[in-house]
This record gives C-alpha cells, structure tokens and sequence, in this order.
C-alpha cells in the first residue's frame, strides 16, 4: 500500500520544524467541545491539499482528518501566521549552514487564473478574465526568500518595495542575522528612477534592465533562476489555479510552498545528509518538484537560442500541454503539427540535451520532439527523467515519447514507474498516462504488461479509489487514458 502518507510528505526533519512554531490547542473552561486531533496528520493533509491540488472535500479519508477540521485548522494557523513563520525558520537553517547566497536578489512575476474573491483583477494577458499575480524574490540561486499576491492587472513594479522589506532577518553561518542581498535583479518592468535611487538608499546595487539599452538575453543569463523557482512553485498544483475565495488562504499556500521548496535545499545539504542521511531524503525525493535532479539554462551551454526557437515559439508548450493543439481549428492545427514535425526532424542532440536539462517547458517540449521523430537515442534519458522526477505536466511528454518509441525497454520502463508511484496513494503525478502509454504498447507488443496493475483491487483500483471522486472509476480511467495516449500518437503514423 506505500509509505506512510504523514513520513512521505512530512518527513521527521520538516515536522520537527513545524511542531514548535504551531499554536497551542486551548480547550474551553467548561470543558467539552472539539478534542485535540493529531497536529502532524492535519498538517499532513494541508500539505497533500497543497501539493495534489484536490478540493478539501475530496481530502482522502486515509490521514484520519476530516475536512471540516483540516480547513478550519489551515484557517487558524493561517490567522496565527504559520507559514510565514514556517519559511523563515527553515530559511534560518539554511543560513545558519551557509546556504544562502546573498550575492544578489531576483525578482519575477507570475500570472495565475482565479475562480473569484479578493486579490484577483481583470487578467490583461488572459482576456480580462480573472487572476492573481504571484510575485516571488528570492536569492542568488533561486531560494525563495519572500512571496506576496496581487491582483492581476498590478504592475510589476508595485510588489517590489513590499517584496525587499519583506525579507526576513536570517541567520548567518557566522556573525549577525542578514537581510540584506548585495544586488537586486530584476527585468525593464521594474525599471524606474524612484526605484534606483530607494534602492541605492538601502545600500543595494540595482541590476535592472533598463528600456531600449539592455537587451533580454543578458538577463537571461540570471533570470533563468527566478524562473526555475516559480516553476518549483507552481509544482504545488494548488496553485496553478486559484480557487481560494480569500486572499489570505492563498498566500498561505504559496508561503508554505515558499517553505517547503526551501526545506528539499536544506535536506540536501551536506550537514542533513551526514546526520539524517536516507531517512529525510528518501522522502523528498517523491515530492513535487526534481530537486535532486541538474538544471542548466540552456544559455550556459552555448544554446541560448533554443527555449525561443522550440519552446515559447507561439507558445507551442502550451498548445502540447495535456494536447491542446487538437481543440485547434482545422486549419492552425495541421500547422501546427507540420510544424512540430518539421522541428522534430532537424533538432540537433545538443538542443535536445540543453531542453531536457532546463525546465518543465522546455522538458515537455523537447519530449514531443524526440516522440515525434521516435529518436529512440533519447530513451535512456527521457526513462531518467520520468523515473527521478515528478516534476508538473513534463510527465505526459516522457510518457507519450516511450509510447512512440514503441519497444519492450520503453514498456519495462512504463512498469518500472508504476511500480514506484502507484503505491503512493497521495501521489497524483503521470500514473494515469503511463498506464495508457504502457496499455498501448502491450496491445502493439502482445505482452500483458498492464495486466498486474489492473486486475480487480489491484495497485491501480487502489491508487484510483484513494480519492473520494474517483472512486469506482478505474475502468474508466484506464480506458480514457489509453484513448488519451492513442489519439495522441496515431496522429504520427500516418
């Protein structure tokens, strides 16, 4: 059945963090009313709403909380500032270990789609339809360091004095606590003589790009880890769609997705590798982002031109994202795919390399182009990937691939995934399509593959009836799933 759901997402080293800085539970006076429930297996589910993205009424009845109790629990630690407090305790571990790089600040935004409620405004970019704005600061190597939300149609350029004060005095290997970064990057959106000079008055070297004499490529050169850390955010699937009425609630998710990004550095550093070793790694290893797995912007690399050629092009990662293209018309459809084609043909191996290495974009991406052009050299490689890495939506790129590779190495490495993950009950990551993929090639193949996971009460009726609005949907699913996986790849074979 898999590991303890309160050990995989909230190992020892994170809840003995957690543990001091949670408020004490007062009973009343008079007695009676609610008794105290287990903290760890509400804080527990919080983390599991936070990184699945499921609604709290579909909170699984496996972590022995309710969710009228875990909503109420997140709304009072909410209120009490918790996750505030949570980040920067972590963040004061990593300072106390000399983690922190405070060569230089980035700041960057990002736009998310929202149901309603406070903090959400006319989304310019999204046709006046309504959004938020995450606005993340974080240091040198892209450790987040303070979080706010905006409405979306907020300039940039408003959070930026927030987000400085914001951060919070950390300690240092040695001497006083910290706060301060040696430089501020950030791109032409905050560029502004006020800003420099309230800068240079705090002692920070503005590095901000400036309108019509920097160009984006220069920048790029640093932006690109402000970048991979919004992406590390926006793993916690909460928070790819706002569907938080209050405002509050969802700065709470993104403060603690802040804090638990800054926990997966600090239980890889040296000293929490020596004294806590595989127990607190192992577990982190599973959670929502690769960061135990290199990124590299493809610029460092000598293919700086690639994200712009393959990747943000029309914006082609999202027109592959979950198959957009065939809601297409007719018409910008077949352009499409002759287009992706095309590329899929004439990609170098060093473009492909530069695109796996960087992040979920360009990872999807590059694995529609070696599927479509079935460059099974990249089998190794895109097998690493989907195997070392949950990482959001770059899964179903790795599992369409294997399925157009077609082999009997691209089944076992199907199985060997869902081998891992399946049991993982709280684990919502690629095991659908991998299922689909691995049904497709057992079907071209003549092996029976899938079979063992899909037999009655097997691993994925298991992994399915864990949620309460999937249960008794695994047929269903795995059917849709391999319909999924064919529609993709049949549009291939002719």
């Amino acid at each position: 059945m898999g590991a303890d759901p309160s050990q995989r997402l909230v190992p020892d080293g994170l809840w003995e963090l957690v543990a001091r800085l949670l408020p004490s539970f007062n009973s009343r006076p008079q007695g009676g009313g609610a008794a105290p429930c287990d903290e760890r297996a509400v804080f527990t589910a919080v983390v599991y709403v936070l990184t699945s993205g499921c609604a709290w009424r579909h909170l699984p009845e496996t972590f022995g909380v309710s969710l009228a109790t875990a909503h109420r629990r997140f709304t009072a630690w909410t209120r009490a500032g918790l996750w505030r407090r949570l980040h920067r305790a972590v963040l004061d571990e990593l300072g106390a270990r000399g983690e922190l790089d405070w060569a230089s600040a980035i700041v960057d935004p990002a736009s998310v789609r929202a149901k309603g409620g406070t903090l959400t405004e006319p989304n310019p970019v999204d046709r006046g339809k309504k959004g938020s704005k995450l606005h993340v600061l974080s240091e040198a190597q892209g450790i987040p360091l303070a979080v706010a939300v905006s409405g979306a149609n907020t300039h940039d350029s408003m959070a930026l004095k927030p987000l400085i004060r914001g951060i919070p005095a950390v300690r240092s290997r040695r001497g006083p606590r910290r706060r301060r970064p040696v430089k501020l990057r950030a791109d032409k959106a905050y560029f502004s003589a006020e800003h420099l000079t309230w800068l240079r008055e705090r002692g920070l070297v503005p590095r901000i790009a400036r309108p019509g004499i920097e160009s984006s490529e220069r920048l790029s050169r640093h932006r690109w880890k402000i970048e991979r850390s919004i992406a590390w955010l926006f793993g916690f699937r909460r928070l790819t769609v706002r569907y938080e009425r209050k405002g509050s609630h969802f700065l709470a998710f993104l403060g603690l997705a802040a804090a638990l990004t800054c926990y997966k550095k600090l239980a890889n550093s040296p000293r929490e590798t020596s004294s806590k070793s595989e127990a607190v790694l192992e577990p982190l290893r599973g959670m929502s982002h690769d960061a135990a797995m290199s990124v590299q912007h493809p610029q460092d690399i000598g293919q700086g031109h690639v994200v712009a050629r393959y990747v943000s092009n029309e914006r082609r990662y999202l027109k592959l994202l979950g198959g957009g293209f065939l809601r297409l018309g007719e018409a910008e459809r077949a352009a499409f795919i002759a287009a992706l084609r095309a590329d899929a043909l004439q990609v170098s191996p060093e473009e492909i390399g530069a695109l796996l290495g960087y992040e979920w974009r360009s990872r999807l991406t590059a694995a529609w182009l070696v599927g479509v052009a079935r460059r099974i050299e990249w089998r190794e490689r895109v097998g690493e990937l989907l195997l070392a890495s949950e990482l959001t939506y770059a899964g179903q790129g790795y599992c369409f691939a294997l399925a157009q590779f077609g082999g009997k190495n691209d089944a076992e490495i199907l199985v060997s995934y869902l081998d891992r993950y399946l049991p993982h009950l709280e684990c919502r990551y690629d095991q659908g399509l991998a299922l689909g993929a691995l049904l497709r090639l057992d079907s071209r193949l003549g092996t029976s593959h899938a079979e063992r996971f899909v037999v009655r009460d097997g691993l994925w009726e298991r992994w399915v009836d864990a949620l309460p609005h999937t249960r008794g949907t695994a047929d269903a699913w795995a059917d849709a799933s391999r319909s999924r996986i064919d529609a993709w790849c049949n549009l291939w074979d002719a």
